[in-house]
């Protein structure tokens, strides 16, 4: 959330912040295999382990929303 405040400081009247960061939660896998589930199962919990936050693409929409007002 600094970042973002951050972004929020030093922008031009009118300018705009691009963000983009994934969403695990929001990927759709078809057809899917016990392989893939597995495969994404892993990335996530490894993403979490190294105090990741697989989700955090919708979060940080939330909070762009929340500060810019």
């Amino acid at each position: 959330m600094q970042a973002l405040r951050e972004l929020w400081r030093v922008l031009k009247p009118g300018g705009i912040v691009g963000l983009r960061s994934p969403d695990w939660g929001g990927f759709l896998i078809a057809p899917s295999t016990p392989e893939l589930e597995k495969a994404f199962s892993y990335y996530k919990w490894l993403q979490q382990q190294n105090s990741g936050n697989p989700d955090v693409g919708s979060e940080t929409q939330r909070g762009a929303k929340l500060n810019a007002k």
